[in-house]
């Protein structure tokens, strides 16, 4: 999926870093990626299975940025950034629009412009086809879901432009 949404990216002029976050990854680490989220134009929360684990690990980076940025950075953690969700599961599985609805919630409240990928049955039209689900049942990614992921990520990188240019012009 990472790969489908980065090529996405590509084609719209941004480029990604990975930064795995585990149950393991200590505060520095933590710490490290927040200074890195905050200097980034945009962000992508991915998880394979929605749930408790990925809840724990958004509260811990969250907890973190909170002791480690100064008071006047706390309001808006991510508020120059845009950010989207990305989830592993497929369109059927009745999981994705909580999950996906659960980390966009979580980025709106850190104050990121949220690019979302949209729950529409079917597609409005060639350039915004960007529904979630993009793999099947035994975890593949469909090739419906890889356009879909390319489109978001080209999205994605329109709008991070964007507001990369009205911040800092």
């Amino acid at each position: 999926m990472l790969d489908r949404f980065r090529a996405g990216l590509s084609e719209g002029g941004a480029e990604m870093d990975t930064c795995p976050v585990d149950p393991a990854t200590d505060e520095q680490r933590l710490s490290e990626l927040v200074t890195k989220a905050q200097a980034a134009a945009g962000i992508v929360l991915a998880t394979g299975e929605p749930g408790a684990r990925a809840d724990t690990m958004l509260d811990r980076l969250n907890d973190v940025a909170l002791r480690t940025l100064p008071d006047f950075e706390r309001i808006g953690v991510f508020s120059d950034t845009v950010a989207t969700s990305l989830v592993a599961l497929p369109a059927a599985d009745p999981r994705l629009q909580p999950a996906i609805n659960a980390l966009n919630s979580r980025l709106y409240d850190w104050g990121a412009v949220v690019v979302s990928p949209g729950f529409a049955q079917r597609r409005v039209n060639g350039w915004f086809d960007n529904r979630p689900g993009a793999v099947d049942e035994a975890g593949a990614l469909t090739p419906a879901g890889s356009g879909s992921l390319e489109r978001h990520g080209r999205r994605m990188a329109r709008v991070a432009g964007l507001l990369n240019v009205a911040v800092y012009p």
